[in-house]
């Protein structure tokens, strides 16, 4: 059995499986942070091993720097929105047309009076 998990300031951790009543051997826990926090390893997990966590290391959660999107970034967002709205623009009036011409053809090759005929 292993002793309690090293604790995080501004996290917390949880047991693989669950609940966390005793850390038995080959039980694993995830650290993860705080809403605003990360962790400062990409490795966020750690296993009881022969009654020791492995890997022995102390896990940090500092203050996540808010970042804004860059303006290569923003003006990429912008124009797949632009070319998106412009595409789909474009292909309704093509089907529009389509219809149009569709329906133009398929008037000429009705003879005039069948129409009439039929309704009789």
């Amino acid at each position: 059995v292993c002793p309690l998990p090293p604790m995080v300031s501004h996290g917390d951790f949880i047991c693989h499986p669950r609940p966390c009543e005793r850390y038995n051997h080959g039980t694993v826990v995830e650290f993860y942070c705080d809403p605003g926090y990360s962790l400062t390893s990409d490795y966020k997990y750690i296993t009881c091993q022969y009654g020791e966590w492995f890997p022995s290391y102390q896990v940090y959660c500092i203050k996540s720097e808010q970042t804004w999107p860059s303006t290569y970034e923003t003006l990429l967002t912008t124009w797949k929105i632009v070319a998106f709205m412009v595409t789909s623009v474009l292909l309704v009036l093509l089907l529009i047309i389509l219809a149009r011409m569709f329906q133009t053809k398929f008037k000429a090759q009705v003879p005039p009076g069948q129409c009439s005929r039929e309704s009789m």
